[in-house]
């Protein structure tokens, strides 16, 4: 308590020397609406969970609706654990229209966890569909596995404040591992990629392989642990961590060893686990990719002599025509923006041919839209035409002839195989039901083959009631509407994919969550599943070409002979043994390592009934109940049939959010002060107390933004409200703002005036997303400033004042991609380039509306562009470049020099007062130069470059989570700076030396003009780190000037870097 007081004393004390935060420019990704589909919503409410969903999505609430409560129940009974509040399962028809969504997702994203799915928000979960209920089923249970976990880790609100100030962080392994744990099961897949790191590091410690692929290590050290400890293990565990805040210690109290024990003991069991997993050397080719571009299909063409690869790299879609025997790899086609904000569709692109005409079609997503784009055969772009917008998605594609074609898509929640007229743009289902219908290939013979999720019912379903559509894939025969059982392959599990020639066929089956690749010829099947197979595809006459993925992301190839598998036909009875010897792993493990009391007096006599007692089930549900999502699903309990009639309107529904009390001297609208004259340097906002609210909508559709700033000297008060409304695909702001501060003028020795500041500004912002990173923003002001000076002596008694009244707009294009890595680290690019006019006009309504211009103009152009590049793993190599330049009549004064928030030590140049003549109307602090006072260089343009790498070195000493954040957060900073001010709206570096200095009064006229270097640039060292919920920053930079280190300069201050 003691330290706490100190340090809010001293932050007291120091307040009236921060500064503020200037020349900051606002960036941040956006929230767009392609349409309005999303305008109206539904709730549906069951005794733990409830459900939103729009028109699109009625099909896939039902969906949800009939297996959730079963679900919740299953994790909640393996967590044992109570939720407080209902789950908000917010339902969206798929992918593309979940990121339409204004919920916040982006302060949760960073390079680890981007790609999760179910995203969460509180405790709302966000679910979508693809075609497939099985992923439905996983994505549910990913989402309440991390909800419960969440909710254990945080709990109430005051237990959310200590936690806070506990500050511990989780490993990334932990929390994913766990949750991939229990939603995917320990596959031989997982063995298989961990075999590859453990033979390719020397030293096979857990840190080791966490550090390479920490999903995977966590999953395997979850496995080790339920294995060894059993299941209630995961819940005692969890619970000793939330009352330890410890790893360490939680884990002496559960299983009686530390963690480093426990790792010794995880070592030890996968090395008995990877030496019998003999993994041969892949013969096998290198396939040049880009980093992280993945392959979603592969083709082989006759007419092209080669491969046509769909690839798809964080968003980045390309087609790859692929030529193994010429060594031809180019891409032909691309589109989309390689990023690490949204998940990519994985379906798309997707190619098909017609047969007898010469060109090939590309079949995108393009803004939430299906578009078809048509190259000829020398990969020249024709045309483009776009489907129906009712067409959701689309899953597979082929084509009949020039006016017909057959795809399976999505329209109203549900996958269907369709026919479309290329010419009327007009579709016909040929299947309607609930069942999941995706890959398909047609015959020559105009029947279709295709794989879909029927479990033997013969009619067409088409309301979900009591049917849960969840069963294995396998192959049925399509002709006239008419549907049948292709082949008898249920036995070898649920088809995922497949490929035809002849009759011949190459399949992808999942059977006991164990993924094997099969080839049939005529009905013999032969089993040509290798590790890290990932694709088959069939090549030139009796070719087949397999692609690998290997768990360091790196893709090979692998063309054989067809005929070399004659020896690995599989039969039904090795089919049988196979799914016969599949026990589940935990119970497996239960049953075979029972063990014996340790006891120099024997086991008792009824030790097999004592050890039954510790390994019987505690509760209803086990892990073996979350597995086989490929299987027709089964209801433990009885199943929620969906009843329209309680279904009702959504209306807007508004909660209190984000209530808060800091220290805070942001500039709270705009980074412009009204020049006066009255002060030679920058007049420095001091820090205040900031009471801050906001009222959200559930969806956050509206948000009304509230806050009132107190400074800590109490010379005045700040007040503003800024309501939001992001409903459509333009986005509206409007805000009112009042700020009245009090201001020390010096103008003798002895004597000094009190100016009062008092500024009132309506504000509204539009902006239009382009996509979710990129967006044009028009900003427009009106501004009335009134300054006088305080009456305290007889000589001000007749001064009035004076009103400053404006007008003003901005526009911007900004662009961001930027994720955070971790406290101050970041990885991506933002940049913004804007334009703003301002024109002052004096206003008086006191006998009517009387509004007279002033002359001139203030105009305003510049850029912001920061670009982090993740180095070293942990750190960051930061840097950033700001141009402002103003013209016309009016001008900008830019102060260079010093650092944003400087806190203590901070010092001001007031060699170089500002040139009155210029017509100053505004002035601004620009970003740092460190090492220089602040004001070094004044100018109506300027510019900087600051480079700085951060490096968390305690990180690379210890651990990312350790539990003290002001170690774990402490970063190592050196850093250069580099800025230049001119006057005018281009540098003339034949006069940009000469500084030119003019006053008058009724005395005298001064008129100087010196030269002076219009550059500065300070290079040093800095320490950053986390203190009392603040960030801390120390720089002590050294002025560089003709190429010689001056005398240091220290800066602390507060908040982040840029």
């Amino acid at each position: 308590m003691f330290r706490l007081l100190l340090i809010l004393i001293i932050f007291n004390v120091a307040s009236s020397f921060i500064l503020a935060q200037n020349a900051r420019e606002e960036f941040g990704k956006n929230k767009i609406q392609y349409n309005d589909d999303q305008q109206d919503w539904w709730i549906y409410e069951t005794s733990n969970i409830i459900y939103y969903w729009y028109g699109k999505s009625r099909k896939v609430a039902e969906f949800y609706v009939s297996i959730g409560e079963n679900e919740n129940k299953k994790i909640r009974e393996i967590f044992e654990f109570h939720l407080r509040d209902k789950i908000e399962l917010v339902i969206y028809s798929d992918l593309s229209d979940l990121y339409q969504t204004n919920l916040d997702l982006d302060v949760y994203l960073t390079p680890n966890n981007w790609k999760e799915e179910p995203k969460i928000v509180d405790q709302k979960m966000l679910i979508y569909f693809d075609g497939n209920h099985q992923n439905a089923l996983k994505l549910i249970r990913k989402g309440l596995i991390r909800i419960y976990f969440n909710s254990i880790f945080s709990g109430s609100q005051i237990e959310e404040v200590v936690q806070k100030v506990i500050s511990y962080k989780l490993p990334v392994w932990f929390e994913s591992g766990l949750i991939e744990y229990l939603s995917e099961s320990w596959t031989e897949e997982d063995i298989n990629n961990l075999s590859f790191y453990w033979k390719k590091s020397g030293k096979n410690n857990f840190n080791r392989i966490q550090r390479n692929n920490s999903l995977l290590a966590g999953k395997s050290m979850w496995n080790y642990i339920v294995k060894q400890y059993g299941q209630q293990a995961i819940s005692n565990w969890l619970y000793m961590i939330r009352i330890q805040k410890d790893l360490n210690s939680a884990a002496r109290l559960v299983f009686q060893r530390n963690l480093r024990s426990l790792y010794d003991e995880w070592s030890e069991y996968y090395e008995r686990e990877v030496n019998q997993f003999n993994i041969s050397e892949l013969k096998s080719q290198k396939l040049k990719l880009k980093l992280e571009e993945n392959i979603i299909e592969a083709e082989y063409r006759d007419e092209l002599e080669g491969f046509l690869l769909s690839t798809n790299q964080n968003g980045r879609k390309r087609i790859r025509f692929f030529n193994p025997q010429k060594k031809i790899n180019k891409v032909i086609f691309k589109s989309g923006h390689r990023n690490k904000i949204t998940i990519p569709e994985s379906g798309y692109p997707l190619v098909f041919f017609i047969p007898g005409i010469q060109q090939y079609y590309i079949v995108d997503l393009v803004r939430n839209r299906n578009k078809i784009f048509v190259y000829d055969k020398d990969f020249r772009f024709k045309s483009s035409n776009i489907f129906p917008e009712d067409i959701q998605e689309i899953y597979d594609i082929e084509g009949v002839d020039e006016k017909k074609i057959y795809f399976t898509g999505n329209t109203n929640g549900l996958s269907d195989l369709f026919a479309y007229d290329l010419i009327s743009r007009s579709y016909t289902r040929i299947t309607d039901d609930i069942f999941d219908d995706q890959k398909f290939k047609r015959l020559r013979s105009d029947s279709i083959i295709m794989n879909t999720a029927r479990g033997n019912i013969d009619i067409p379903v088409k309301v979900l009631d009591s049917i849960v559509p969840i069963f294995p894939f396998e192959l049925y025969s399509i002709k006239d509407k008419n549907i049948q059982k292709s082949d008898d392959l249920q036995k070898i599990g649920s088809i995922e994919d497949f490929a035809i020639r002849g009759d011949e066929k190459l399949l992808q089956a999942l059977n006991n969550s164990k993924r094997q690749y099969l080839y049939q010829r005529k009905s013999v099947l032969y089993d040509v599943s290798e590790p890290y197979l990932q694709k088959l595809a069939f090549g030139n006459e009796n070719q087949i070409i397999k692609f690998y993925k290997k768990p360091n992301q790196k893709y090979y190839f692998n063309i054989v002979d067809d005929n070399q598998y004659k020896d690995k036909y599989i039969t039904n009875e090795f089919i049988d043994q196979q799914q016969s010897n599949h026990i589940d792993s935990i119970q497996s493990k239960l049953n075979v390592s029972k063990g014996y009391f340790e006891s120099s007096f024997g086991d008792p006599v009824n030790v097999d009934a004592v050890l039954q007692e510790f390994i019987k089930k505690s509760t209803s549900y086990q892990l073996s109940d979350l597995k086989f999502t490929e299987q027709k699903y089964q209801h433990t309990n009885s199943a929620v049939i969906f009843n329209p009639n309680q279904a009702i309107a959504y209306r807007n529904r508004f909660s209190m959010d984000d209530w808060s009390t800091t220290l805070n001297n942001d500039l709270l609208f705009g980074g412009l002060n009204t020049f006066t004259g009255n002060n030679p340097i920058y007049d420095v906002p001091h820090t205040g107390i900031l009471f801050k609210t906001k009222v959200i909508e559930n969806f956050n559709n509206y948000t009304i933004d509230f806050g009132v700033r107190i400074p800590t000297d109490f010379r005045g008060s700040e007040a503003f409200a800024v309501f939001h409304n992001n409903k459509f695909r333009w986005d509206h702001s409007f805000g009112i703002y009042r700020k009245s501060i009090r201001k020390i003028i010096p103008v003798r020795l002895s004597s000094e005036f009190q100016q009062v500041d008092k500024t009132f500004l309506l504000n509204h912002q539009m902006r239009y997303a382009l996509d979710h990173y990129r967006s044009i923003r028009l900003n427009s002001t009106i501004r009335n400033d009134y300054i006088f000076l305080k009456a305290t002596e007889r000589s001000l008694l007749d001064t009035n004042g004076t009103h400053f009244q404006s007008i003003g707009s901005r526009v911007e294009y900004v662009f961001d991609d930027a994720l955070n890595l971790s406290v101050n680290l970041r990885q991506g690019t933002q940049s913004k380039f804007f334009f703003e006019f301002s024109k002052r006009f004096i206003g008086n309504f006191s006998n009517g509306i009387n509004i007279k211009q002033l002359p001139g103009f203030l105009f305003i152009a510049g850029m912001d562009i920061r670009h982090h590049i993740p180095i070293m793993k942990l750190s960051t190599f930061s840097n950033r470049f700001y141009l402002n330049s103003s013209f016309g009549t009016q001008r900008l004064l830019n102060h260079l020099g010093g650092t944003e928030n400087w806190m203590l030590f901070r010092k001001f140049n007031y060699e170089s007062p500002p040139d009155l003549a210029s017509n100053y109307s505004y002035s601004q602090q620009v970003t740092e130069v460190r090492g220089h006072p602040i004001s070094s260089r004044k100018g109506s343009s300027a510019m900087v470059i600051s480079s700085e790498i951060r490096i968390p070195f305690f990180q690379y000493i210890l651990s990312q989570n350790w539990k003290n954040s002001f170690i774990r957060n402490m970063q190592f900073i050196p850093f250069l700076d580099i800025g230049l001010s001119w006057q005018g709206a281009l540098p003339d570096f034949n006069k940009i030396e000469k500084y030119s200095f003019y006053a008058e009064n009724p005395a005298v006229k001064v008129n100087i003009i010196y030269n002076r270097n219009p550059f500065i640039a300070g290079t040093g060292i800095g320490l950053r780190t986390s203190l009392f919920g603040y960030f801390i920053r120390f720089d002590y930079g050294w002025p560089i000037q003709e190429l010689k280190l001056r005398t240091p300069i220290s800066h602390i201050s507060i908040g982040f870097d840029f």
